[in-house]
């Protein structure tokens, strides 16, 4: 809190960009090197970047680690959590290097699936006023002129469309819902009970799972580098808060190596680690050769996560194209259906 008196925040947001350009043109400084306090004050002369290279060299200044003052600047929690390992004689240069390369992967398939689902949704949204506007307005304009009763395609036309809406509409409002009770109840909800939760969410369960394996992967291996003891490192692993899920396994690894006991059996239970994984952790090897494994997995891990992701994302516009296809079809047949009723009704 001091801190942030001292050195207040700006009040604008750092973007994405801003922030992978930040880890860019730091990584560039430290390759040629500088010392990483030389290359934030170097920074000073890329106007963008000048009011956050000072803040983070303020608060190196003042004793906090490097990972703390990218917080408190702002940073997003990835780049947070990949640089905690800094703190232990890591090789600065070649984690800010790592930490460039995995944000600049994360940041270009996040907008590459944004670009894939713009057009398609804002599509949507154009349909879906113009068949309320034909369902409201078009459509009771034919009915004051057809003598009897609708046709049964009309009928059916209809019906389907609206139930459709008011599926959407509800399922819409459940999901909005449910998000504003999230973000207001997540920090009081204990470790153990969002795990519970995320067990019982398919698509989400793999994504987390795969999302703490590799971090597991990377920060178990990064610190094995430094040359630290297997206890040290896990009591380490277990301050970090960016990452609870690996916080909370590092604890229970933990408490097995004080007593003495096998973290075999334990690992099976660990439901957000992948099988190989544990496998590799469960392995009697040196410390060496461990990390050197670990890392490898984490590489073909990351490799493999977005792999998948990026074929989720050729699927995501066809079904897109086909829903807005039905829109097409439902105002086509609510437009034309009318029209040869009353033709013949003529």
């Amino acid at each position: 809190m001091v801190l942030r008196k001292l050195f207040p925040l700006n009040n604008k947001k750092i973007t994405i960009a801003t922030q992978l350009q930040f880890l860019h043109v730091l990584n560039r400084m430290l390759s040629r090197g500088l010392t990483l306090t030389n290359s934030l004050d170097t920074m000073k002369y890329y106007t963008e970047l000048t009011l956050i290279s000072k803040q983070v060299l303020s608060r190196l200044e003042a004793g906090q680690y490097l990972d703390e003052a990218m917080d408190e600047v702002g940073f997003h929690h990835s780049i947070i959590s990949y640089l905690f390992v800094v703190r232990e004689k890591a090789n600065i240069s070649e984690r800010i290097e790592q930490c460039c390369q995995l944000f600049q992967q994360r940041v270009h398939y996040m907008r590459k699936f944004q670009q894939t689902v713009r057009y398609p949704i804002i599509l949507m949204f154009v349909f879906s006023g113009l068949l309320f506007f034909i369902y409201r307005r078009v459509i009771p304009s034919f009915q004051q002129l057809i003598v009897g009763e609708m046709p049964m395609l009309l009928q059916i036309v209809i019906f389907l469309s609206t139930w459709f809406g008011y599926v959407l509409f509800i399922l819409l409002l459940f999901f909005i819902i449910g998000i504003v009770i999230w973000l207001f109840l997540k920090n009081n909800i204990s470790l153990e009970t969002r795990m519970s939760l995320y067990r019982k969410i398919p698509f989400y369960r793999s994504y987390v799972k795969r999302q703490t394996s590799f971090h597991f992967a990377t920060l178990y291996s990064s610190l094995l580098h430094t040359g630290m003891p297997m206890k040290e490192l896990l009591n380490y692993m277990s301050k970090q808060t960016k990452l609870p899920f690996i916080s909370y396994y590092a604890k229970q690894i933990q408490l097995e190596y004080f007593k003495g006991r096998s973290i075999h059996g334990l690992l099976t239970t660990m439901d957000f680690l992948e099988n190989h994984l544990t496998d590799i952790l469960s392995s009697n090897m040196d410390a060496t050769s461990l990390a050197k494994d670990l890392a490898i997995y984490a590489d073909v891990s990351i490799d493999t996560m977005y792999q998948r992701l990026q074929k989720r994302i050729v699927y995501i516009q066809p079904i897109f194209f086909l829903i807005i296809g039905a829109f097409i079809v439902f105002i086509y047949i609510s437009l034309m259906s009318p029209m040869f009723e009353l033709m013949n009704t003529m």
